[in-house]
C-alpha cells in the first residue's frame, strides 16, 4: 500500500482551517501541515458569498502546499451551520436469497428503501446512519449478515441540509480549484475525532462550540 495524502477543510464563521496529513503504510497518519485563514463571506456557519470564500480557501491551499511540499487537489469538507437537521425513517424489503440468509445485497437494498421519503423543497440528504435492523419483527439487531428470515427492515437517521448552502459551499471549494471527496456534517467530524468506539457504544455527547453556531452529536449503542 502506497502512502498518500488526505486533506480536510473546515469552513467556519470565524476562520477557515485546512489540514494535510499523510497516511502511512501501517495505517497511521502524519500531519504535514495546518493552516488557518480569517473567514469572509460566511454567516452562522453557512457560505453566503462563494466567490469571497473561494479566495480565502485558495490562499490557504497555496500556503499549505508550500508547508507540506504536497500538491493539494482534493479535500474532505466539513458542513456546518444551523441549517443541518436530522430525520428518522424506516425501510422494509423482502429477502432475496432462496435460502433466506441475509446478504450484503439485502442491506444495500433496505438502506435506500429507508431513504425513500419526501423532504421539503431545497433540502437534501448528506448521510444516512442505520440505527437498528429488524428481522421478521425482531428488533434491536445490529449485525444481520448471515441471519435467516423473510423480511428485513431498517430504522435510520438521515442527516440533511439546506441545498442552496450546500451548493454555495461546493462552489467555493471548486472555485479554489479543489475537488470534493466527501461532505460531512461538522458535529460528526468532531465526534469521529474525539470519541472511541467504546464511548460511542456506552453513550456520549460531543458539543462543538463555534463562533457562529454550536453543534451537538449524541451516540448510544454505537
Amino acid at each position: 500500500m502506497k502512502s498518500h495524502t488526505i486533506t480536510g477543510l473546515d469552513v467556519g464563521s470565524h476562520s477557515i482551517k485546512m489540514v494535510v496529513a499523510q497516511q502511512k503504510e501501517d495505517g497511521g497518519l502524519e500531519v504535514l501541515g495546518f493552516g488557518e485563514e480569517p473567514s469572509s463571506g460566511i454567516r452562522k456557519g453557512a457560505v453566503v458569498n462563494p466567490d469571497e470564500v473561494a479566495k480565502r480557501i485558495a490562499l490557504l491551499k497555496g500556503r499549505l502546499e508550500n508547508i507540506s511540499k504536497q500538491k493539494i487537489q482534493e479535500v474532505f469538507v466539513g458542513v456546518g451551520g444551523s441549517h443541518i437537521f436530522t430525520v428518522p425513517s424506516h425501510g422494509i424489503v423482502a429477502l432475496s436469497r432462496a435460502d433466506g440468509h441475509i446478504s450484503q445485497e439485502d442491506i444495500e437494498r433496505v438502506l435506500p428503501a429507508a431513504q425513500a421519503f419526501s423532504l421539503p423543497s431545497n433540502k437534501e440528504i448528506l448521510e444516512v446512519f442505520p440505527r437498528q435492523f429488524v428481522v421478521d419483527g425482531e428488533e434491536q439487531v445490529k449485525e444481520v449478515i448471515g441471519m435467516k428470515g423473510v423480511r428485513l427492515e431498517a430504522d435510520v437517521l438521515a442527516v440533511c441540509a439546506f441545498s442552496p448552502y450546500i451548493k454555495n459551499l461546493a462552489d467555493a471549494v471548486l472555485g479554489a480549484d479543489l475537488e470534493i471527496v466527501d461532505m460531512v456534517a461538522c458535529p460528526l467530524m468532531s465526534a469521529a475525532t474525539v470519541l472511541s468506539p467504546q464511548q460511542k457504544e456506552l453513550g456520549a455527547a460531543v458539543i462543538d462550540i463555534g463562533a457562529g453556531t454550536t453543534g451537538l452529536c449524541v451516540y448510544e449503542e454505537g
